[in-house]
């Protein structure tokens, strides 16, 4: 990492991220997320900007795993977003994590796993609209 653990670095390399993702790389995304995560996980204090970066790259991370993993992730990215901003269960990106993490949970043969995250899920992506938080456009549409 070294010299390239730069703050511009991180917000890049979650772009070649999400473009992998879009082109099918899966298991080469799956690198960069790592290394990202590593960052996030050495920084301190982050700012704002790290703050919607490491949400962003464990959103990604879920996009890339395994299902067992991906709700790890999902559960991870909705933990660091309550830490970052508490209060603010009902922002879009929360919403978009709930669907996720409901779907997730559903091809995990857990039916009623996503219901209790479907009431913010709507609340989030049908209430206040995508421009509340930004992601990665990547960690909304596939």
């Amino acid at each position: 990492m070294g010299g390239c653990a730069t703050k511009g670095y991180r917000p890049i390399l979650a772009s070649l991220v999400e473009v992998l993702v879009g082109l099918g790389c899966e298991g080469e995304a799956h690198e960069y997320v790592d290394e990202a995560l590593g960052m996030y996980g050495d920084m301190a204090p982050p700012d704002i900007v790290d703050w919607l970066g490491h949400v962003r790259m464990l959103m990604a991370a879920a996009r890339v795993a395994s299902l067992k993993d991906a709700e790890r992730f999902w559960t991870e990215a909705l933990r660091w977003n309550r830490h970052y901003n508490p209060d603010e269960e009902e922002v879009f990106t929360c919403g978009v994590v709930h669907m996720y993490l409901g779907l997730v949970r559903l091809k995990l043969g857990d039916p009623s796993g996503g219901q209790p995250t479907s009431r913010v899920c709507s609340a989030g992506v049908c209430g206040q609209g995508a421009a509340v938080f930004a992601t990665g456009a990547g960690d909304i549409f596939d």
